[in-house]
């Protein structure tokens, strides 16, 4: 069958050593084909009230929209499907060089800078000043 993937076993790969941050999830840095990948867990869904809901959504979810965006000619990072400690998981080819990380959006706005802090207040307080209440 054209097109036909397997999943891939995680369950063996070494551990990479590196962590990378966000909400989507608990992740999981791995070496894979030689290169660094991370695994992406689904999220527990024990305490959620919906039926029919499945724990591999998200993995699927992330698997399907990285190939239909791929598809449509947008550059997209490379994903696997796998299994890793009996879960669908879905594997993200790390697209950074070994000197590169990322921040995340929640340490980015908790991230002070005095610069924007002195422009914040000095637009606060111009602001202030011209309110006709």
């Amino acid at each position: 069958m054209k097109g036909k993937r397997d999943f891939a076993d995680f369950d063996n790969s070494l551990e990479s050593g590196i962590t990378y941050g966000g909400y989507s999830g608990s992740k999981k840095g791995i070496i894979f084909n030689d290169e660094r990948w991370f695994l992406k867990y689904p999220k527990s869904i024990r305490n959620m009230e919906v039926f029919g809901i499945s724990y591999t959504t998200s993995p699927i979810s992330e698997y399907l929209g990285s190939h239909i965006y791929n598809l449509l000619g947008l550059e997209t990072h490379e994903t696997l499907l796998g299994i890793a400690n009996s879960k669908i998981v879905v594997a993200c080819k790390d697209f950074l060089n070994k000197n590169e990380t990322i921040l995340d959006y929640n340490s980015l706005k908790n991230d002070y800078d005095e610069k924007i802090e002195k422009e914040i207040e000095e637009l606060s307080s111009s602001s202030k000043k011209k309110s006709r209440y």
